[in-house]
């Protein structure tokens, strides 16, 4: 059984170098574009079982978004990755025509499913930082936006089953390819193509995150200050709040409420708001890092080179398909992380159970009250005239 094997082996082998092929490039294609497969598998699948249970910390929102994420990463793992690997190994395509047009359909569909819901995840931020709505008009926004990302990814890979079909190689023996030989009847169609796949996949995709997160880092540093203010006014008295805040001063009935529960509770909601942050800005990140080389190298090849490199282009492309690979690992980076912070704090709580409840002591005031939980509402009206005003927060992750 051993001896036929390695007798195949071999066989194999021969007709790869008969067919004028690098043995050597051609083991580490297969070995790199299997690893690739079983690790993105893997990983995505953990994460999607583990959003599926709920053990992940993110919003509601973030959730629904790497769910739609994981499913197009894995079409990517499976119909990019997997099929190129099987594709490498056997050289020769072996499948058919309809597969062909299928497995090509398929490949970008996942490429610009990918790619568009990594857009959808940059608006949900940038709508839940710079334009907050209630849950149920967030979930619609967000199920419209999720629903037209699969269609436009549909519809722009339709045109991958129309010019991707089986030839036979012109040479003696038998061999069929999956390629595009004959589908174009002018290089200015392929060019034509070609530039759109870049803008529809890159170029439009990156231009809008970059506007979303723009936004999202102005509204964030705009939120930052009033947190400045809020702990100025926290610890400091009336007037200074006024004077680090003007638009306090200017006559107009604004109401400010300080309790320890409310803080407590923004302090959860803002924990919420940055971790969505982090993971929807570290997706868009290992996106453009992953893809961007790819698609410099495709300008490259169409402004100043006439011949390409094939290790180089096959090296970019499957640096961009890892993307796909990598998006798991930060999930599961911040997962492990956000386990290990709250393991340390339930620690420092069971040990903070034995000390003296100094901090009760000097929430009450003593037997007078004398700090007690510090209200007080800033108006036109005297402070002591009115009861501090109940604040709602308003969740926007």
């Amino acid at each position: 059984m051993a001896a036929a094997a390695v007798a195949f082996n071999h066989t194999y082998e021969d007709s790869i170098k008969e067919l004028g092929f690098d043995l050597t490039s051609w083991k580490i294609k297969v070995a790199v574009l299997s690893s690739m497969f079983i690790v993105g598998f893997a990983g995505n699948m953990t994460i999607f079982i583990m959003l599926l249970r709920k053990r992940l910390a993110v919003s509601q929102a973030i959730r629904q978004l790497i769910l739609n994420l994981l499913i197009a990463d894995l079409f990517v793992v499976n119909f990019c990755i997997l099929t190129l690997a099987i594709w490498h190994y056997t050289v020769e395509w072996l499948a058919g025509d309809f597969m062909c047009r299928f497995s090509k359909f398929m490949q970008m569909f996942s490429l610009y499913a990918s790619t568009f819901i990594i857009v959808v995840i940059s608006l949900d931020r940038c709508i839940a930082i710079a334009s907050p709505l209630g849950a149920m008009g967030k979930k619609v926004v967000n199920q419209r936006m999720i629903t037209t990302a699969w269609i436009l990814a549909g519809l722009f890979s339709i045109p991958q089953a129309v010019i991707f079909k089986v030839e036979r190689a012109p040479i003696e023996e038998e061999f069929y390819q999956c390629v595009t030989f004959g589908s174009y009847t002018a290089p200015w169609q392929e060019a034509v193509y070609t530039t759109f796949t870049l803008f529809v996949n890159f170029i439009i995709p990156l231009v809008t995150i970059v506007l979303c997160y723009a936004l999202i880092l102005y509204k964030l540093f705009a939120g930052g200050r009033l947190l400045a203010v809020d702990e100025s006014c926290r610890k400091g008295s009336t007037s200074s709040c006024l004077k680090d805040y003007p638009a306090l001063s200017n006559g107009q009935q604004i109401h400010y409420s300080w309790n320890p529960s409310l803080t407590l509770r923004y302090a959860k909601l803002r924990k919420a708001r940055t971790t969505s942050f982090w993971i929807s800005m570290l997706i868009v990140m290992a996106f453009v890092v992953c893809w961007g080389p790819y698609y410099v190298r495709m300008v490259g090849s169409f402004l100043w080179e006439k011949t390409t490199d094939e290790h180089v282009d096959n090296f970019v492309f499957f640096f961009g398909m890892s993307n796909s690979v990598i998006n798991p690992l930060i999930y599961g980076a911040f997962h492990i992380l956000g386990r290990s912070r709250r393991i340390s704090r339930q620690q420092r709580s069971s040990q903070g159970r034995h000390r003296p409840a100094i901090k009760e002591v000097l929430h009450n005031g003593g037997p007078g009250g004398g700090l007690a939980s510090p209200s007080f509402l800033l108006s036109r009206h005297h402070p002591r005239n009115l009861t501090p005003p109940k604040t709602r927060f308003t969740t926007c992750v």
